[in-house]
């Protein structure tokens, strides 16, 4: 059939085949291949995003998981409300590391007054600039003082300083703010007739709470106190057992009431 064809026939058979190839390289090149590299790149950039997604995913459920423990951790340091029994315990376990003893002490609940320099000198911009001073003093009493003033009685003064230590890395935040001792003498006697001369101070502390965070009263900290000794008298007897009395008043304080 073909050879049928004049010579004018051929050309323009030829010239059309030519044509539909060239035209067929052109929609390849310009308008399929481009659009194959761009489903491709969707296709990396949908995988990217995934990955991206299933990190920040994974982050949150790791941040819900965490957040309770996280908001305890810090009521631990810095709690909602006073928790004086909390402190009382801790002092206590700082005593018996130090070998010291607290023999008084005494709370006071205060507002908390920033005192650093960076802090006097943005309160000195906002006086001039702010037209609210309701706000600054709003912002300064969120924070409340929880002042300890005690008197301690440790062996020696290495004694004194591991309670400090121990005072200043309790779990809750304390910061010792005075220390008042008077040092012995340059003549006097260090031992006595009972043996080694205590050393007595004085020492001011806070901890710090913050009451207006009324929202996280449900996550504050158990206190692990000691359980109670069921005793009807607290106080030490000192009596003979084995006579009538003293057996009486030990059953009187092992004997419990019943429900």
């Amino acid at each position: 059939m073909i050879s049928s064809l004049t010579k004018k026939e051929r050309l323009l058979l030829l010239v059309s085949t030519f044509a539909c190839l060239f035209s067929l390289f052109l929609f390849y090149y310009f308008v399929y291949s481009p659009q194959q590299d761009r489903l491709e790149m969707k296709q990396k950039e949908l995988k990217a995003e995934q990955k991206i997604l299933s990190a920040v995913e994974a982050k949150t459920e790791q941040i819900e998981t965490h957040s309770y423990k996280d908001i305890h951790t810090l009521q631990n340091q810095i709690p909602v409300e006073p928790l004086t029994d909390q402190i009382i315990l801790q002092l206590e376990k700082a005593e018996v590391l130090s070998q010291s003893e607290i023999q008084s002490i005494n709370f006071a609940k205060e507002d908390f007054a920033y005192s650093s320099e960076e802090n006097d000198d943005t309160l000195e911009g906002n006086s001039q600039d702010s037209s609210n001073p309701q706000e600054s003093g709003d912002a300064k009493s969120a924070v409340k003082r929880l002042q300890m003033t005690m008197t301690v009685q440790s062996g020696n003064y290495f004694e004194m300083e591991k309670f400090i230590h121990e005072l200043e890395n309790l779990p809750r935040i304390v910061e010792v703010n005075q220390l008042l001792i008077q040092g012995r003498e340059e003549m006097s006697p260090v031992l006595t007739d009972e043996g080694p001369e205590p050393l007595i101070f004085q020492l001011v502390a806070s901890a710090f709470y913050i009451p207006g965070l009324s929202d996280l009263q449900d996550s504050l900290p158990s206190i692990d106190s000691p359980p109670p000794s069921l005793k009807k008298n607290p106080f030490i007897q000192y009596t003979d057992p084995s006579s009538e009395e003293g057996a009486a008043g030990m059953q009187a304080d092992t004997d419990l009431p019943e429900n």
